[in-house]
């Protein structure tokens, strides 16, 4: 039996992970060929547990995977963060800031109830490197083919029953027919421009429509405030930084102005080893200020915005949901408009193929735009309880942050 189909059998049973740890990064290979991956510990509820290496690129297609098999959750996101040079890549400091963001990712995913019994994340957590290679190509040739199929109206003239139907993938596009490179790249910038649009309407609900305008809302004013405050910590960490340095040389200073010529020997000696000794102690206080506030404030204010950034993701990817289905309703009114002038026409025997073969073509557009409909309603459902967790879940990270780094402030001061 071959990875992929012991992997199926395996599905059924309680095998979803209850923790997952990424460390011990090692670098392999050379030149352009040269990659780093990490050990990846994950135990599972039935008491098992599996070590596979994953490399930061398994984790970027993890979680691209995450938001096509699980359409409508919030799925946390990874840093965009670049190494300052290509040597850089493959240093030790660079290697420990991807491994804290692939712990963070990971932890999150698990800790999700709606994410962890995802398909993909089974093979991720258990699967060795060449059956690993084999689940990504054989997931990644499904994708192309559904996105191959909706570029072409799929028509069955095989019985009355399934004639005229469309079948159509949910993560797809649906296109009424084929179009070449050019004609979808220009429908892909129509899209995006209305899409970008302040005054589009689009076919939801009133109450849907003043939820998710609600819903963005909330994440916009989110990200303004969280961004200002870890810009501004920055700031405050990088300023401490810097007086630390200038409280060392003043330190310094005075605990050598009486220097050792015997000229400078004076009964005030000790005063001066004093200050300096002072001032040494105040630089450690502000090195100490500013390697807190860019660990426990910093920091965590930059993965806060990353967890708003996850829940701008999610509504940005409902909405184009619900544009497409916005097009297909648009599209079959129109379509029903030109059957009722056909209908209309006084000779109808000369348009009755036109009359006929617009009927096949109305039929399959509805089942299209059902099936749209059904991946709207499953995304705002899933959408809508997913933000009223991930609500709580922030605010109760950014109490956290925010208790730590105070309790440190009134130490200080007290």
């Amino acid at each position: 039996m071959s990875f992929l189909d012991d992997l199926e059998s395996k599905k059924t049973g309680d095998q979803h992970a209850i923790s997952s740890v990424a460390s011990k990064p090692e670098s392999h290979g050379t030149g352009r060929n040269r990659f780093t991956d990490f050990l990846l510990t994950t135990k599972f509820a039935n008491s098992s547990e599996a070590m596979v290496r994953r490399t930061w690129d398994d984790f970027v297609w993890m979680q691209e995977q995450l938001v096509k098999e699980r359409v409508g959750i919030i799925v946390p996101v990874l840093p965009t963060k670049s190494p300052p040079s290509r040597n850089a890549e493959f240093d030790s400091t660079f290697a420990a800031e991807q491994e804290a963001a692939l712990n963070r990712f990971i932890q999150r995913v698990v800790g999700h109830r709606e994410l962890v019994d995802a398909p993909s994340l089974l093979p991720f957590f258990t699967a060795n490197s060449s059956d690993w290679s084999a689940v990504k190509e054989k997931t990644n040739n499904a994708d192309a083919a559904e996105v191959e199929a909706s570029n072409h109206s799929s028509v069955n003239d095989k019985g009355d029953d399934q004639a005229n139907t469309v079948v159509i993938s949910s993560l797809a596009e649906v296109v009424p027919k084929k179009k070449g490179r050019l004609g979808q790249w220009w429908a892909a910038k129509r899209d995006e421009r209305a899409l970008r649009s302040k005054n589009l309407v689009l076919e939801e609900t009133p109450v849907e429509s003043k939820r998710f305008d609600d819903i963005q809302s909330y994440a916009e004013h989110l990200e303004t405030c969280i961004r200002i405050l870890a810009e501004d910590s920055q700031v405050v960490s990088q300023s401490q930084k810097t007086i630390a340095e200038k409280f060392k040389t003043m330190g310094a200073s005075f605990a050598q102005i009486w220097g050792e010529n015997e000229l400078s020997s004076t009964s005030s000696s000790n005063m001066y080893q004093s200050l300096g000794h002072c001032w040494a102690e105040m630089s450690n206080e502000c090195k100490r200020q500013s390697q807190f506030g860019m660990q426990h404030l910093q920091k965590p204010l930059e993965e806060l915005l990353l967890d708003v950034s996850a829940l701008k993701d999610a509504l940005s990817n409902r909405k184009k949901v619900v544009y497409e289905y916005t097009k297909l309703v648009q599209e079959g009114r129109k379509m029903q408009q030109r059957m009722e002038g056909l209908r209309n026409q006084a000779d109808m025997n000369q348009s009755s193929d036109q009359f006929y073969a617009m009927e096949r073509e109305m039929r399959s557009h509805d089942a299209a735009e059902e099936e749209r409909r059904k991946l709207k309603d499953l995304i705002t459902d899933r959408l809508t309880r997913d933000v009223e967790r991930f609500r709580i879940e922030l605010h109760e990270r950014v109490r956290d942050v925010m208790e730590t780094y105070h309790r440190e402030q009134v130490r200080l001061i007290s």
